[in-house]
C-alpha cells in the first residue's frame, strides 16, 4: 500500500502561479504539440523577450504543464548558475542525457551562458534522446553559429515573446484585484508588459483602487528601469539606450554625435541585438514601454546627463535638416521634433501620434479655390482679400499639408517682408503690424527679411493642435535656421493666450503691439530677433524637458511661475506683500513667513543685477530696473528715459521679464 503524499506549500504556491497564468494560447499550442509529437518537427523552441515580458513565468507554466503530462522535466536557470559545461551539467542532473527516456530541458536566462553555447550546441544536446523537448528563454536570441551551422538550422524554431494583446492584459489587472473602471490607463501606460501590468495594480491597490494621471511614479519606474537595464553595467551603454529612448530612430550618425564616432560602431551593434529594438528603416527603434520608462529613469536620476545627451541628440539632427532636402529633411524635421516631446512647452502643442505622417508640398496654380474656401471657413470674406494679395505676389509662401492619400489637410501662407516691398504689401494689416514694430526697433537692411508666418490653419479644426501645427513648425524653423537673411520673426497666433506657454519656452516674444485685427477678429504676434538671439544660439537652446516628478510632486507650472514673478515685481516695494508671494514656496525662502518678503525681493534685484552684467542683455536688465526697481517714472516715461519708442519698450520688458524668470529659477537651483 503506498503512502498518501502530504501536500506542500509548494503545490500552494504551483496552484496559485497556474490559477494566475493568463495568456500565450499561441505558445502553449506550439507547445503541445511538441510534446505530442513522435518526432518533433525542431529541437529546440528559444524564446526572446525584454526584462519583464513573462519568460520565466511561461517557462515555469510550461514545466508545470510537462510534468502534469508525465514528461521528465528539467530546468536549468543561467542566472543561477555559473557558465561551465560542469555547473551546467550538475544543475541539469548529471544522468539526464544517458536517460533513454523523454525529457523536457527548459533553460532559462539563457543570456548568460554564452561562454557555454558552443558546447552546448556540440556536445551536450546532441547527446539527449530524440524525442527530447528543448525550450529556452532570453533576452538574446541564439549567437549567429547556430543559424549559420546547416545541422541545427533547420532543428531551431526562434520565438519573440511580445506583450500580452488587450484581452489578457485586463484578465492580468482583474486577477489581480483591480476593478474594471481602473483599466484603461494601466493598458495605456503597460501596453501589454506583463510586470508594468502588475506593478500598476500593486500601486493602484494602495491608493484605494483608483489609477491617476500620475500612475507611473518613481516605485514603478524605477523597478522597470533596473529590470530593464539590469545587464548593462557600462555607462556608455547606458548612454547608449538614454539617446535611443530620446530620438525617435537611432542610427549610428546619431550615436556618433552623442557619444563618439569611435565608439558608435559597436554600441550600434550591441543594441541592435537587443530584444527590445526593433530594426526599422530609418534606424533601431524600443519598445514604446521601454522607451518611456528609460527616459522617466533618466529625468529622474540624473536630468543634467539626460539634458545633455538630448541636447547633443538635437543639435545633431538640426545640422541634418539643414544639409538635406525633399523628403529627408522632413523626415529630419519630425526627427528632431521628436525629441522635444517632453519638453512642457512643447507637449501639449503638437500631434504627437500623428508625427511623421502628413507631409508638406509647394501649392500649385489650380490650388487657390481649396485655400479660399478654407480661409473663407475660419476667418472670413475680409481675409480673402489678402490671400488673393499674396497669392499673385508670393506665391512660392504657400504650402499645403498633405496626408497619406494625398488629401489637402491644410496650408501655410510666410511671407518674405524685404527691405524693398511694395506699398501694397503695407496694406495688409497683418504686415503693416509687423514691419511697423520691427522698424520702431531698428531698421532693416538692405540684405535682411522679416519673415512672417501670415497664415496657417488646419481644413477641419483651424488652428487647433492637429498635424497642421506639427507641420507648420517644423516648415518655419527649417527655413529660419537655413536662411540667415531672416533678421526677424513675426507668428500670428488667432488664439495667443493658449499659445503663449509654447512660445515663451521657444524664446519667441508675446508682442501686443504688433498684433493686427480682421473683421473685428485680433491675432496676437509672437517675435523673435534673430541678431539678438542668432539661430545656432537658438537651436542649442530648444530642448527643455520636463522633469520627471512621479505621483507626490507635481512639475511646477513655469506659466504659472512666470506669473507669480511679474507679480512679484509690481509688488517689489511691498515686502510684506512679496511674503505671501507664491515664489516665496517656488523658491524655498526661509520657508515663508517674517523676512521671506525681503529675502526674495533681495533675489529679484540680484537676478536683474545679474542680467545687467551681461552686454547682451543690458537693454532687457535696465527696462526691468526703471519700471520695478525705481518706479518713479509710468512706463511713457520710462521709454522716453531710456530714449526708445513705447513699442520697443514694451518689447524689451517681456523679454527681460522672460530672462529674469531663468535667472531666478537658475539661482534657485544651485542654492
Amino acid at each position: 500500500m503506498s503512502a498518501t503524499r502530504t501536500a506542500t506549500i509548494g503545490d500552494r504556491v504551483s496552484a496559485a502561479a497556474r490559477r494566475g497564468f493568463v495568456g500565450r494560447r499561441d505558445e502553449l499550442a506550439l507547445f503541445g504539440r511538441l510534446l505530442s509529437a513522435p518526432h518533433p518537427p525542431f529541437a529546440v523552441l528559444w524564446f526572446v523577450g525584454p526584462g519583464g515580458i513573462g519568460k520565466s513565468r511561461l517557462l515555469a507554466h510550461l514545466a508545470d504543464l510537462a510534468r502534469t503530462a508525465g514528461h521528465r522535466t528539467v530546468t536549468v536557470d543561467g542566472a543561477l548558475i555559473d557558465p561551465t559545461p560542469r555547473s551546467f551539467t550538475r544543475a541539469a542532473g548529471g544522468g539526464l542525457a544517458a536517460n533513454a527516456l523523454p525529457a523536457v530541458l527548459l533553460i532559462d536566462t539563457c543570456e548568460r551562458l554564452c561562454a557555454i553555447q558552443r558546447w552546448l550546441r556540440e556536445t551536450y544536446l546532441p547527446r539527449l534522446p530524440e524525442a527530447s523537448v528543448v525550450i529556452c528563454a532570453g533576452r538574446e536570441g541564439p549567437d549567429d553559429d547556430w543559424r549559420h551551422d546547416d545541422r541545427w538550422a533547420p532543428l531551431l524554431y526562434v520565438r519573440p515573446l511580445d506583450g500580452l494583446d488587450e484581452g489578457d492584459a485586463r484578465e492580468l489587472l482583474s486577477l489581480r484585484g483591480l476593478a474594471p473602471a481602473a483599466h484603461p490607463p494601466a493598458l495605456a501606460y503597460a501596453r501589454g508588459h506583463p510586470l508594468a501590468l502588475g506593478l500598476l495594480a500593486d500601486v493602484a491597490r494602495q491608493s484605494g483602487g483608483r489609477i491617476d494621471q500620475g500612475i507611473a511614479g518613481p516605485a514603478v519606474v524605477q523597478a522597470l528601469a533596473e529590470r530593464f537595464l539590469r545587464d548593462v553595467v557600462d555607462p556608455l551603454r547606458r548612454d547608449a539606450l538614454r539617446v535611443a529612448a530620446f530620438v525617435r530612430h537611432t542610427t549610428e550618425a546619431v550615436l556618433a554625435a552623442v557619444l563618439g564616432a569611435d565608439a558608435a560602431p559597436s554600441l550600434f551593434d550591441w543594441m541592435r541585438r537587443l530584444t527590445f529594438m526593433a530594426a526599422a528603416p530609418a534606424g533601431l527603434v524600443p519598445h514604446e514601454l521601454v522607451r518611456e520608462v528609460l527616459v522617466a529613469d533618466a529625468l529622474w536620476r540624473d536630468p543634467g546627463r539626460a539634458d545633455r545627451v538630448a541636447r547633443k541628440a538635437c543639435v545633431h539632427l538640426y545640422e541634418a535638416v539643414a544639409r538635406s532636402t525633399g523628403t529627408r529633411r522632413l523626415h529630419f524635421q519630425a526627427e528632431v521634433l521628436y525629441v522635444m516631446r517632453h519638453s512642457p512647452h512643447k507637449q501639449p502643442f503638437f500631434d504627437w501620434k500623428a508625427l511623421g505622417q502628413h507631409r508638406v508640398e509647394a501649392a500649385r496654380s489650380d490650388d487657390f479655390d481649396l485655400l479660399a474656401a478654407i480661409v473663407r471657413r475660419h476667418e472670413g470674406e475680409a481675409a480673402l482679400r489678402w490671400l488673393g494679395h499674396w497669392w499673385q505676389r508670393q506665391r512660392e509662401g504657400f504650402v499645403l499639408f498633405r496626408d497619406a492619400a494625398d488629401g489637402c489637410d491644410g496650408f501655410l501662407l510666410m511671407l518674405r517682408i524685404g527691405f524693398r516691398m511694395a506699398a501694397t504689401d503695407l496694406a495688409d494689416p497683418a504686415v503693416a503690424a509687423a514691419w511697423g514694430f520691427v522698424r520702431a526697433q531698428r531698421a532693416l537692411a538692405p540684405s535682411e527679411e522679416l519673415v512672417l508666418l501670415r497664415h496657417w490653419m488646419h481644413r477641419e479644426h483651424y488652428q487647433a493642435v492637429t498635424a497642421a501645427i506639427n507641420l507648420t513648425a517644423m516648415h518655419v524653423v527649417t527655413h529660419l535656421i537655413t536662411h540667415p537673411e531672416a533678421a526677424w520673426s513675426v507668428v500670428y497666433m488667432a488664439d495667443p493666450a493658449f499659445w503663449q506657454p509654447h512660445f515663451d519656452g521657444v524664446n519667441f516674444a508675446r508682442c501686443p503691439d504688433a498684433d493686427f485685427e480682421v473683421d473685428g477678429r485680433r491675432f496676437g504676434a509672437f517675435i523673435h530677433d534673430w541678431q539678438f538671439e542668432p539661430a545656432p544660439a537658438w537651436v542649442a537652446g530648444q530642448y527643455r524637458p520636463q522633469p520627471f516628478a512621479g505621483r507626490h510632486a507635481p512639475a511646477p507650472d513655469e506659466a504659472a511661475f512666470t506669473a507669480a514673478l511679474r507679480q512679484a515685481l509690481r509688488d517689489l516695494g511691498r515686502p510684506e506683500v512679496l511674503e505671501r508671494s507664491a515664489l516665496v514656496t517656488a523658491l524655498a525662502l526661509t520657508g515663508g513667513g517674517t523676512g521671506a518678503g525681503e529675502a526674495l525681493r533681495q533675489r529679484l534685484l540680484d537676478a536683474i543685477r545679474r542680467l545687467e552684467s551681461h552686454p547682451r542683455d543690458r537693454k532687457f536688465a535696465r527696462a526691468l530696473w526703471l519700471t520695478y526697481a525705481e518706479p518713479a517714472l509710468k512706463q511713457e516715461q520710462v521709454a522716453v528715459e531710456l530714449g526708445i519708442p513705447f513699442p520697443t519698450y514694451r518689447y524689451r520688458l517681456q523679454r527681460g521679464i522672460a530672462l529674469l524668470a531663468t535667472v531666478v529659477q537658475e539661482e534657485g537651483g544651485r542654492r
